[in-house]
């Protein structure tokens, strides 16, 4: 044990050690002081203007005592879903899921406030800190499928106290206590991620961890962080064929078009996450995840040829729109109506592990596809946009 132990914690000093302060940036030059958030929060509330009179908080749930869930899958690659273990695990995470979405709510719900109406935010920083208090979920047993929801967790904690201006509305002991409980999680995850940790497999999982420590490096300000995120970033680029797929999504079968997508959903966050620090990874990687989206869009439009090499699939993206949440990044960034087409039916679009609403954001031309070509994003188009978002976070 004292051995592994070690293994793990020399995993963690070399997974952060490229970019510890006086070490070879990688050619980043100098990081942002603080590190930022790639949502400007403030910008977003004066656009949106919007009072919340209807606000109420209410209180966080409770947090589970423990991680122990059990797999659901029928074989390993996981392909095949066993309906009654997925029932069993759906109802275990139900609380987590009531965190998360919760979260998101009172995240989107701030990013709309007007300047002064702050009673969201202070609400969603009042849920972190009880689960602070709590030591939610860091030293508690956990299964491979726990350490899973723990990193999802902590994707979704991070992103939503940006989003909620939570260090502003804490007082500095409390901001204390979140940011600490934040720190335990991620360290959590990077051990288990890691090189010598439990899970290293190059498939979405690890694209996802490298989000969830990219969003927890923001939110506390660590940016040797940045470089375990990057790692996991340039190991899912390099997955990328020829023909835009990712090889490990496309084995899940019925499944493959669904984990390619969502896969694409973390590296392109941790894109954005990067393009905000100082970090150039549009211009490294851009163009390859552009690939990747436009050969999801071509399925989306005309599957035939995909299913007739991976097998029918069980879900299709416009189905599952919050596997679509990469599209408003990255389609502003390379524009192409192979991308823009695909979220008509699902703008408004939200992910509680990106911290809520995805739509509006800032991202050039975010706005086209429920407004006509050019029109400017007015105020009102965006209070619009969001006035049906409560109630609807994955």
């Amino acid at each position: 044990m004292r051995a592994r132990l070690l293994a793990l914690g020399l995993g963690l000093f070399l997974a952060v050690l490229p970019i510890l302060p006086g070490a070879a940036q990688d050619g980043a030059g100098s990081l942002p002081q603080p590190l930022r958030s790639p949502v400007d929060v403030a910008a977003q509330r004066a656009a949106a203007g919007d009072p919340l009179d209807d606000f109420a908080c209410s209180g966080a749930p409770a947090p589970p005592p423990d991680l122990v869930f059990q797999p659901f899958f029928r074989d390993q690659r996981g392909t095949q879903r066993d309906e009654a273990l997925y029932a069993a695990y759906a109802a275990r995470r139900e609380p987590l899921d009531q965190f998360k979405q919760g979260l998101a709510r009172l995240a989107s719900r701030n990013l709309r406030a007007a300047p002064g109406h702050d009673a969201a935010g202070t609400c969603g920083a009042a849920w972190l800190l009880d689960w602070a208090r709590a030591g939610a979920l860091v030293d508690v047993a956990a299964t491979q499928q726990g350490e899973f929801e723990r990193m999802w967790l902590l994707a979704a904690v991070a992103s939503s106290y940006a989003r909620l201006q939570a260090g502003e509305r804490l007082a500095y002991v409390d901001r204390l206590k979140v940011k600490a409980w934040i720190r335990a999680l991620a360290r959590h995850v990077i051990v288990y991620f890691g090189p010598g940790g439990g899970y290293d497999w190059p498939n979405n999982l690890v694209y996802w961890a490298g989000f969830a420590v990219a969003a927890a490096a923001v939110a506390v300000d660590e940016p040797a962080w940045l470089a375990f995120s990057t790692r996991q970033f340039r190991r899912g680029v390099a997955q990328v064929d020829a023909r835009g797929l990712l090889p490990l999504e496309m084995r899940r079968g019925p499944r493959a078009l669904y984990y390619g997508s969502y896969a694409l959903v973390a590296l392109v966050g941790i894109m954005e996450i990067g393009e905000a620090n100082g970090l150039d990874l549009a211009r490294e990687a851009g163009p390859t995840l552009a690939r990747a989206g436009s050969a999801l869009a071509a399925v989306e439009r005309d599957a035939s040829a995909f299913e007739a090499e991976f097998g029918p699939q069980a879900v299709r993206l416009r189905d599952a729109c919050w596997t679509l949440t990469w599209v408003e990044p990255l389609e502003a960034r390379f524009p192409s109506p192979d991308l823009s087409w695909m979220l008509k039916a699902c703008r408004p679009i939200s992910l509680s592990e990106l911290g809520g609403v995805q739509t509006g954001l800032g991202f050039a031309a975010a706005l086209r596809g429920p407004l006509d070509a050019g029109e400017a994003p007015e105020p009102e188009a965006l209070r619009r946009l969001f006035r049906d978002l409560v109630g609807g976070q994955r």
